[in-house]
């Protein structure tokens, strides 16, 4: 879990990531590396989940609990690698299903990997947080 006090540091970081992504496209080879295994996710470019489970949630409508059962494939679809870093774009992260009935399109996410196997995510679609 990411404290507040970390929030600054991981969105610098992971919009630091985003623009090395978007604008150096030349440094990464359009071929994906091998799965490194000390790795804490298989990093390569095609590589899928498919969570299935059950989305709940408050019908408005009926007044009570609803319920839907789901199949959501999550996707690598780009890879950078750094000595210190690992980062991938992706989309089809669960967190796509917050606030849905499980009809959701499947949104771009940048997770990042250190040498710690620390992982930061960021939903490259979602406005960022500015102080009031």
């Amino acid at each position: 879990m990411v404290s507040k006090d970390n929030l600054p540091l991981m969105t610098k970081i992971a919009c630091a990531a985003l623009l090395w992504l978007l604008f150096c496209p030349l440094l990464s080879s359009p071929q994906s590396a091998p799965h490194d295994s000390t790795e804490f996710f298989p990093f390569s470019v095609g590589t899928y989940w498919v969570y299935k489970g059950t989305v709940r949630w408050d019908d408005p409508e009926g007044e009570k609990p609803a319920s839907a059962e789901v199949s959501w494939k999550m996707t690598v679809q780009r890879v950078i690698r750094t000595k210190t870093v690992i980062a991938a774009v992706m989309t089809g992260f669960p967190a796509d299903l917050d606030w849905s009935a499980g009809t959701t399109e499947p949104k771009p996410w940048l997770i990042l990997e250190n040498e710690k196997h620390q992982v930061y995510y960021l939903n490259l679609r979602r406005k960022p947080c500015r102080p009031s």
